[in-house]
């Protein structure tokens, strides 16, 4: 009975154990499908972070890294020797007669007797070796791999900052535009109130049919005005989805604030040298590469050539049955090579190289002076964008005072409706042109952004 008792007990411990495993596999994949179908991110970091890995642009030029470094390590193989295996098969249909004097078979003397010499089959093998001592070439194209390796590195710096600027100008008018669709709810939020009031001071013969058109007019922009933002705000998520390479049912959140994050000023604007100044001067060093290469054709080589082999001949196709044996084919030497002549082309291709060398060099030395100016209109632009910024801000708080102290002595009946609405015009329109300062503002903040990124 108590056996019964404990079989009976470990029989629901183990059911016990099978029922909470599968209700926390439940709640793990419940979890997991939290996590898969919504991203958080609290600053712009954080998504340039994410596209370091999921960035279609960012993945291709780390795959042209990878590529360039096994040209590289190809490269190398131009200093290996080189064996080669080789084997022949002849079968000497008809062998030519040779003459030869008759007196040498006691002929007369004068007269020639046709003699054939060799065998029908000839069976040879060998393994060739060849080996550069002295080749400049090989080692300007060893030298050439390594320069398009660091190229491919640097090109990948230029799309990072590409990519890392159209994300931080996304990121920034996904903020805006949040921020201008709470400000659009507020404005229709006041416009329906204001509405409700002129309502009924119409319906108390208070005011005429033109000022409650007006008034419904307002309440339509303000709604129309929040439709707009709420689009924007759509189109900027999607762009940032697209960017990040993220499914269109995958919810986006953006903890950061914008108005903590847009008002802090760089009072000192340090740029990093720019990619793209790199990629230039890697440039000119290719270009100048590839001229000594062409000029290299000209310089001598020395090789070290060898061979390993045997063959036989016979009269029937039995080369390891027949008997006859394997003769040695066997020898080493040195092979040295001088072009002196070859039509004129290593001529014209120097020409073509040292054309593409000194534009390169025009290019590098362009880039060097458009980007110190660049970097000095950006600066400029930051500059001028933040004080607009500023004052459209504080005009928009005098505006809204305006309003405020308008809309109450309105609300008492102390002033007329026209006087209020002109006043709540002017108030939307300083919040149209804070917007437009704001836009104006990200779009020179996405580019300073980067400047004072170091991209690696």
């Amino acid at each position: 009975m108590e056996t019964g008792r404990k079989l009976m007990f470990k029989s629901r411990l183990k059911y016990h154990y099978i029922i909470c495993f599968v209700i926390g596999l439940l709640f793990a994949e419940t979890g997991l499908a939290q996590t898969q179908n919504e991203i958080t991110f609290t600053s712009l970091i954080e998504i340039w972070n994410y596209a370091d890995e999921h960035n279609i642009s960012i993945a291709e030029s780390i795959s042209d890294i990878v590529t360039s470094m096994n040209e590289k390590k190809k490269s190398f193989s131009l200093l290996m020797p080189k064996f080669s295996l080789s084997g022949s098969y002849t079968d000497n249909t008809e062998i030519s007669p040779t003459q030869i004097p008759a007196e040498l078979f006691g002929g007369p003397k004068g007269s020639y007797t046709e003699v054939k010499f060799g065998q029908k089959y000839n069976f040879s093998g060998s393994l060739v070796l060849n080996a550069d001592l002295i080749n400049i070439t090989s080692w300007l194209k060893i030298a050439q791999a390594e320069l398009k390796k660091n190229l491919a590195e640097q090109s990948a710096s230029v799309v990072k900052q590409q990519t890392y600027e159209q994300l931080a100008s996304v990121y920034y008018f996904v903020l805006l535009y949040k921020y201008a669709v709470d400000i659009s709810l507020e404005n229709k939020n006041l416009a329906d109130t204001l509405l409700l009031h002129t309502k009924q001071k119409y319906s108390e013969g208070l005011i005429d049919k033109y000022s409650l058109n007006i008034a419904e007019i307002n309440t339509l922009k303000a709604t129309d005005n929040l439709l707009n933002n709420k689009q924007a705000f759509s189109k900027n998520i999607y762009s940032l989805k697209s960017l990040l390479n993220i499914a269109a049912n995958v919810s986006l959140h953006m903890t950061e604030s914008f108005t903590d994050m847009i008002y802090k000023e760089e009072s000192d604007l340090r740029f990093y040298t720019d990619p793209q100044i790199e990629v230039s001067a890697l440039q000119t060093l290719i270009a100048k590469n590839s001229l000594k290469q062409v000029k290299s054709s000209w310089l001598p080589t020395l090789s070290i050539v060898g061979s390993y082999g045997y063959n036989q001949n016979s009269n029937s196709f039995e080369p390891f049955g027949n008997g006859n044996e394997w003769n040695p084919q066997q020898y080493l030497g040195l092979r040295f090579s001088f072009p002196l002549f070859t039509g004129g082309e290593r001529w014209f291709n120097a020409k073509t190289a040292s054309l593409q060398y000194e534009q390169a060099q025009r290019v590098e030395d362009n880039k060097l002076t458009t980007s110190k100016l660049d970097d000095q209109n950006l600066k400029n632009d930051y500059k001028i964008s933040f004080d607009k910024m500023l004052s459209a801000k504080k005009a928009l708080e005098l505006a809204k005072e305006n309003f405020e102290h308008i809309n109450n002595k309105y609300l008492e009946g102390i002033i007329g409706f026209e006087k209020q609405s002109d006043v709540f015009t002017d108030y939307l329109n300083s919040q149209t042109y804070y917007l437009n300062s704001l836009v104006d503002y990200c779009v020179v903040l996405s580019k300073v952004s980067l400047r004072l990124l170091e991209i690696k």
